[in-house]
């Protein structure tokens, strides 16, 4: 499950849950024609790979991202991914 907003060209969006083949096609068909999303994961349990994909195909397509409080496990797929620094993260709380 998430929420949504848009404001103009922005869409703010939150993952109640897990984000994966379903809310990721969900994310894309809420965000189409956005400049700028936030994904908010301060909540999501999991965020696996195909998620991870259409993150990366957001940003390929030109759509600046923010990621807000990924789970420990989306840092640990990017880091094995050698993706780091590729996403604009932001944490609440950094350690």
């Amino acid at each position: 499950m998430m929420d949504y907003e848009r404001d103009d060209d922005t869409v703010t969006v939150r993952f109640r849950r897990d984000f994966n083949l379903l809310t990721a096609r969900h994310l894309r068909q809420v965000t189409q024609g956005a400049e700028h999303v936030r994904v908010d994961l301060s909540d999501a349990r999991i965020v696996d790979t195909e998620a991870l994909a259409a993150l990366w195909q957001m940003q390929d397509d030109g759509i600046h991202l923010t990621l807000y409080d990924p789970p420990e496990l989306f840092h640990d797929m990017v880091d094995a991914l050698g993706l780091e620094g590729v996403f604009e993260i932001e944490v609440a709380h950094p350690s």
